[in-house]
């Protein structure tokens, strides 16, 4: 399955077999910080309240250290 950033990855089945087949995942895992956006707007936070964690280091999207 293609990824962005990182290129093409295998990715497991799931260990179920329903209706004679094994269902494959449909997406690539999330990148980090991909959904940042809609979980904390989900939890009432505002776009500037989530700008200023992001400005604080307390969320983000690349890796520390």
């Amino acid at each position: 399955m293609e990824r962005a950033h990182v290129g093409t990855h295998l990715y497991p089945s799931l260990p179920v077999v329903t209706n004679g087949a094994r269902p494959g995942p449909t997406l690539p895992a999330p990148l980090l910080g991909e959904h940042n956006m809609e979980v904390f707007a989900a939890m009432g936070l505002s776009g500037e309240e989530i700008a200023g964690l992001r400005v604080e280091n307390l969320i983000g999207e690349i890796p520390s250290g």
